[in-house]
């Protein structure tokens, strides 16, 4: 039997204990990585992608039993409803314990699968009792809806699920809406976004918001600095309160501090932040930032951290980042040697060099797709500040299907990107 809680496990060791478990769907591992070989990217299911990535998964990123947990989470969800996950791993902990996201485009069908899902019983009735899933079927119907709003102005959506804890009976995600890549925040936000606050979370919620709190959501959306606009709206269906998250994208590092002054944040110890985004800034190339807004603005804040343009596993400046990381304490050696590890392709044709002007996200491709490949790589690093207590650095590997069409078409639409 092996030692589950052993860090130097290796990658052979680590699938043999998944065939330990007694679930049958673990010894078809061999079949469902087959399909790469296969001419069609579809009927990927979520177990499909963690079955993928298994093997390629370091033990001190995502324990073995942490992965299991996270398997059996994704058996719930069906064929063609996503083909990009991301996992959440903090680099100072020796937890090994990660949370589990994946992305619903508008594109391909997905929209319609998921709603294929909440809307015929495929789901456990269990979900459908609850009153998180219950909204989420309604605001799902409303997203598919051509003549709606929603069908308007959201590519996809983030479903965000808690499993660096025991997974509840009836899991409950946090959800964050995408809003279309060439939205902006202009002119009249009381009429102009009444979709994102009265409506969007209102379904999510089944509720409206406070007044209070919808306006100074408008207040923060407003005050945006420069070319900076909204890349996510996010609500924790799983905590009992009232905020809502805020992501940003295209904000300038010196605009940071400046904009977050002006909607009301405050510290003493504003310092400490200037010269960590000073730090930073001569090393990364796009900032990201999240804000929780109720009432009043959240002092804790969060700062994603990546690169321009986008190389997925082809990036090697993280090195560098979490070498910074480490000399900060903020990333321990086995979290920076397991995510430099982390990155990789898993391609159809391996024959065939992957060339970022050739492959895009599988969602952006039409039906007659060629050659697939499946990317492992680092999406982001986010640091967390809150005034007053311990910087925290939390990584986030992804996996993502990609294709290869015939002859190039326009990559201009970019999907789940904060370009």
């Amino acid at each position: 039997m092996i030692n589950k809680s052993d860090p130097t496990i290796q990658l052979a060791d680590r699938m043999e204990f998944i065939k330990e478990i007694p679930i049958s769907d673990f010894h078809q591992k061999n079949e469902r990585t087959n399909k790469f070989g296969d001419s069609t990217i579809k009927n990927f299911s979520p177990s499909d992608l963690i079955y993928s990535i298994a093997p390629s998964m370091p033990e001190n990123l995502i324990s073995n039993q942490n992965l299991f947990e996270i398997k059996k989470l994704s058996d719930y969800f069906v064929e063609d409803l996503t083909s990009f996950q991301i996992f959440e791993s903090r680099l100072n902990s020796y937890d090994n314990q990660s949370d589990y996201c994946f992305a619903i485009s508008s594109k391909n069908g997905e929209r319609e699968v998921l709603l294929d899902l909440l809307n015929k019983g495929k789901l456990p009735k269990r979900f459908l009792k609850n009153s998180v899933w219950k909204n989420l079927r309604e605001f799902t119907k409303e997203w598919i809806k051509p003549n709606s709003i929603l069908y308007e102005n959201i590519i996809g959506l983030w479903f965000e699920f808690d499993t660096a804890s025991t997974i509840p009976e009836t899991p409950i995600p946090s959800i964050f809406i995408q809003p279309k890549s060439n939205y902006a925040i202009t002119g009249d936000l009381a009429s102009q976004h009444y979709w994102i606050t009265n409506i969007s979370m209102h379904l999510l919620k089944g509720k409206p918001l406070s007044p209070n709190v919808e306006k100074k959501i408008n207040e923060c959306l407003n005050k945006l600095p420069g070319e900076s606009s909204l890349f996510q709206i996010g609500t924790m269906l799983s905590r009992n309160d009232d905020e809502i998250r805020l992501v940003i994208k295209r904000i300038r590092p010196e605009e940071i501090i400046p904009y977050l002054e002006s909607i009301g944040w405050s510290d003493n110890e504003k310092e400490e932040l200037s010269t960590i985004i000073e730090d930073i800034n001569n090393i990364i190339t796009r900032f990201v930032l999240h804000i929780s807004v109720g009432e009043h603005v959240n002092p804790k804040i969060g700062i994603e951290c990546s690169f321009y343009p986008d190389k997925y596993h082809q990036e090697h400046r993280w090195g560098k980042f979490l070498e910074y990381l480490q000399d900060k304490k903020l990333c321990n050696n086995y979290k920076y040697s397991a995510l430099l590890e982390f990155s990789g392709i898993e391609p159809q044709d391996y024959n065939k060099h992957f060339n970022s002007s050739d492959f895009m996200p599988s969602v952006m491709l039409p039906n007659e797709k060629t050659t697939t490949a499946l990317i492992r790589y680092i999406s982001h690093i986010k640091l967390v500040y809150n005034p007053n207590k311990t910087l925290i650095a939390k990584a986030y590997p992804a996996v993502r299907l990609f294709g290869q069409f015939n002859n190039k078409i326009s990559q201009t639409t970019t999907l789940f990107k904060n370009k």
